[in-house]
């Protein structure tokens, strides 16, 4: 069977989007348009009942969560090395990938979109003011990633054997 990615625009579902793409892999790209509430509809829940992307769905297995879906991609295409296989590196790019999904990109949607957090206008621009501060404090904190990885001779984004990049701290 083939692959199927449930995907969104913007949203952290770009990572195994681009796993797929690059490993030559046969998938079934699935847009769920996140701003029609396509998330929400029982033929998406029944895939994903946290109703988010991404979700990779191989046979009858849909797997959530982009650590996860990453660490299955470099599973299943070992030949790929997406992922480090120094166990302190791997986990290394995973803390950062997490750190990233967890922190950085909820920060960005609360500035962004702070409607889908608040009703008020007032509440929502305090939402986006607040987390604007906070956005750049994070975009410090990557900037100065990728200058210590400069400062000692490598990429932050390190290329793995097929040619794509993964996050290295």
């Amino acid at each position: 069977m083939t692959l199927k990615l449930y995907f969104a625009p913007g949203a952290c579902s770009f990572v195994p989007h681009a796993l797929l793409e690059s490993a030559g892999a046969p998938f079934e790209p699935v847009m769920v348009k996140l701003h029609k509430g396509e998330q929400k509809e029982p033929a998406f829940t029944a895939i994903n009942p946290r109703a988010q992307v991404p979700v990779l769905v191989d046979g009858d297995e849909a797997i959530t969560q982009i650590a996860a879906i990453v660490q299955y991609l470099d599973a299943k295409f070992p030949e790929q090395q997406f992922l480090p296989r120094d166990a302190l590196a791997r986990t290394r790019v995973l803390e950062t990938l997490a750190w990233m999904n967890n922190t950085v990109h909820p920060t960005f949607t609360h500035v962004f979109m702070p409607f889908k957090f608040a009703e008020s206008p007032e509440a929502q621009a305090e939402l986006k003011s607040f987390n604007a501060k906070s956005y750049a404090a994070l975009l410090g904190e990557i900037e100065a990633m990728a200058r210590k990885a400069a400062d000692a001779g490598r990429p932050f984004w390190a290329a793995t054997a097929s040619g794509r990049s993964m996050p290295m701290p």
